[in-house]
Parts: structure tokens; sequence; C-alpha cells
């Protein structure tokens, strides 16, 4: 037990650490020791006392979720499966209340205890392995299947309002650890509602320029913020590194480049910005691909935006009356993935590239992004460092920005993980 204990809390940490140790393979071996110590299944250590029977519940269920955590990380699924198990959530209680010798487990304490953490943890990580993953997991499993995204979103309301009644409610944010657990518990709920929401399929990509979507992407964001920046609770940061807000915010950026203009885009926009600004000083972002990426996005976003506000007579319902696109712009997305629908698209910029190539020219050269580097720059080097198609139909702008998401999803899908 205590070697595992010991192997258990370097994984932990060590799944922080981008420089530290295999973390999959640790935790695999965590789990293959868990079972042939019975760890596992309560039941069978009879004569045991309650002492080590919740000390064994304590590290069964923190294996569970760093086992529940790396499938996350590696885009896969959990090692563990329902059926392998029989072990009740450790007891709410504080370490002042445990003793070698008690005969029994003290009652749960009502409100907050010393375990409130740990339980909101162990509590967010079962969950997700009942909406996150494959529906073959499901099933192995047993679980209610929850099919569409609608569905889950709900499940994930409802467990939302669980937590914070019998969690979250008797946290007080004035003290550190207490703001610690409450604002990175509903952070991971948000995280969990965008994951199960991205579009995965060309089919469901509008969902990129739906109003909730982008609340969901603001969310983060804003909270990611208010976690990161909150003085008294940077001594567990460290913890929550990994769930970095960069998907979030390469989500937003995309979105707000679809369709700049509309319900909640200055507050997505003003979250999204910020965001941005506090990254870009940190040396340790300017050298990685993916940061070069979210740079380039900002860009495209800042653009979009620019020129929606400098000229809003570019946003008009389609031409033809009759809810259908017209023809010059299907021929603009001619592509084999479906186009996208007419009242989407009727929301969208029709500008054309020509004045994206003159606001690179002008006096308004937002957060010095777009200073030329000569007087005789080509206008074809300002299309490609904003990917701006030359024909410049709306219609080929969005569908140039979708097919730069699902490049961003594919990358996540085969790459290491961006959270």
């Amino acid at each position: 037990m205590t070697v595992l204990q010991a192997l258990t809390l370097y994984t932990i940490c060590g799944r922080f650490n981008a420089q530290g140790p295999e973390v999959k393979s640790l935790t695999r071996l965590a789990i293959t020791i868990a079972f042939e110590i019975g760890l596992n299944d309560e039941n069978l250590r009879i004569n045991i006392t309650p002492f080590e029977a919740e000390m064994r519940r304590r590290i069964w269920w923190q294996i569970f979720v760093l086992d529940t955590r790396i499938a996350e990380d590696d885009i896969s699924e959990p090692c563990i499966l329902e059926s392998q198990f029989q072990n009740k959530f450790p007891s709410s209680i504080s370490d002042a209340d445990l003793d070698h010798d008690m005969s029994e487990i003290p009652k749960a304490q009502p409100g907050k205890s010393e375990m409130l953490f740990s339980l909101v943890r162990l509590e967010t990580s079962y969950f997700t392995r009942l909406v996150l993953f494959s529906d073959q997991f499901t099933e192995k499993n047993s679980y209610p299947t929850i099919s569409t995204s609608q569905e889950k979103c709900k499940a994930i309301d409802r467990f939302k309002e669980r937590i914070e009644l019998e969690y979250l409610s008797h946290c007080d944010t004035s003290i550190p650890l207490d703001f610690v657990t409450a604002e990175s518990c509903r952070l991971i709920i948000a995280k969990l509602k965008l994951t199960v929401t991205k579009p995965q399929n060309r089919e469901s990509q509008q969902v990129l320029t739906q109003e909730s979507f982008r609340e969901t992407c603001t969310e983060i964001l804003k909270r990611a913020k208010e976690f990161r920046l909150h003085e008294r609770s940077k001594r567990w940061l460290w913890i929550f590194q990994t769930y970095i807000e960069w998907d979030a915010l390469t989500y937003l950026l995309i979105s707000l480049s679809i369709s700049p203009l509309g319900d909640g885009v200055d507050t997505a926009w003003t979250a999204a910005e910020e965001v941005f600004q506090y990254w870009d000083v940190i040396s340790d972002s300017r050298g990685c691909s993916r940061w070069s990426r979210i740079v380039g996005f900002h860009t495209q976003a800042l653009t979009a935006r620019e020129m929606a506000l400098s000229n809003p007579s570019v946003f008009r319902p389609s031409s033809n009356g009759d809810g259908q696109l017209e023809d010059s712009e299907l021929i603009a997305t001619n592509k084999p993935e479906p186009i996208p629908s007419a009242d989407t698209m009727a929301s969208l910029p029709l500008y054309p590239a020509s004045q994206v190539i003159e606001r690179l020219d002008s006096s308004v050269q937002p957060q010095g992004s777009f200073n030329r580097t000569s007087e005789d720059q080509s206008a074809e080097a300002a299309r490609e460092l904003l990917g701006i198609p030359s024909s410049g139909t709306a219609c080929q702008w969005s569908a140039a920005l979708f097919e730069q998401y699902f490049d961003v999803l594919n990358s996540e899908q085969h790459d290491a993980p961006w959270f």
C-alpha cells in the first residue's frame, strides 16, 4: 500500500510536468498493482480495520481519477471498467477524525470537510466517464446511452446543479483552497460542455457560430483568467496547468472570424482579447507552434472585426429572398463537404479581399500585428498571412475558416492534447 501510494502521488505530479515521466505507463502499472492487492473490491477484504478500509478507498479513487484524466489527455478510453470494482466513495471526514485504532468510520460531516476538494474531483471524473467517451465504452460499462450533444449538455447542467448544491455551496471563496475547489470544478465542467458540443464533423460545423457555443468558450476564458490571477491561490495553480484554455480561445477566435457581429460578440471578444494578451507576454508560449497558430487566428479575428465595425452594411440577408444562397455564392464554396446553411450565411460579412489588403495599409493597425515590412509588400503575401481567399466572398472566407477549425481538431486527435 505504501509503495502504491508513493507511485500514485508521483504519477499525479508527473502528469503536470512536460518533462516528467511516462504517466500513461505508470498509471497502468498502478492499476495492475491495485488489482493484484484487491484494492478494487472492498468486499474482498473482510478482516481489515476501518482505518485501512478508508485509506484503501482513498488510494483506489485517486487511481480511478488518474485513469480517467490520462484517457482524456490521450484521447483514448479509461482502462478501468465499471464491472471491475466495488468501492464506495471515501467518507467526507477530516484527517483529524481518523485514527488507526478506531472501531468504525465516523459519520460523514455535513457541509465541508478536508475531503471536499478530493470528493469534487472524484465526482467530476466519474461523471466524465458517462458523457465523454465512446458509445462502445458506455455499453461496456452499462452506462445509460446519451447520444446527442444536446442530451449530454442537459446531463452536464443537471450534474452541475447537484455539485453546486452538495459541495460548492459550502465553499467560502474568501478561503484560497475553497476558491480553488469551487472555481476549478466550474472550469472543468465548462470545458466538459465545450468538449461534447464542439463540432466533430462538417454536418455540425454551424455550431461554431451559435451563441451558446460562444458563451461556453467565453465562460471558460473568464473563469480561467480569474483563476490564474487569484493571487492567494497561486500555490495550487500548478495542479491545473494541464487544463490550459487555448482550445477554447482557438475555437472562439475562429467563431469571431466567421461571424464578427451579433449578440454577445462584444463580451466574447473582450474575453478572448484579455486571455490572448495574458498569454502573449509569457515567454513559454512564444516558442510554441500551437501558440503561433493562435496568433494567426487572432489576426484573422481582428481583421474581420475591424472591417465589420467600419462597414456594418456588409451584413445583409440573402438577396434572392427565398432563404437560399445565390448561385455565385454556391460556386464560391464548391467543395465536397456540405455548404453552410442559408440562415447562417445571411449573417456573414461579404467583403472582398481587396478591402482586407487596404486595411493592412490603413492607419488603424491593431496591436501592431499588421505592420508592413516594406512599402512594396505584395498583396498575395498579405493574403497568405491572413489566410484570406483571393476571390473574397463571405462563403469562401467562412469555408476556409471551417477548414482551419477541422485542421485544429485533427491536430488534437493526433498530437499531444491542448489541455
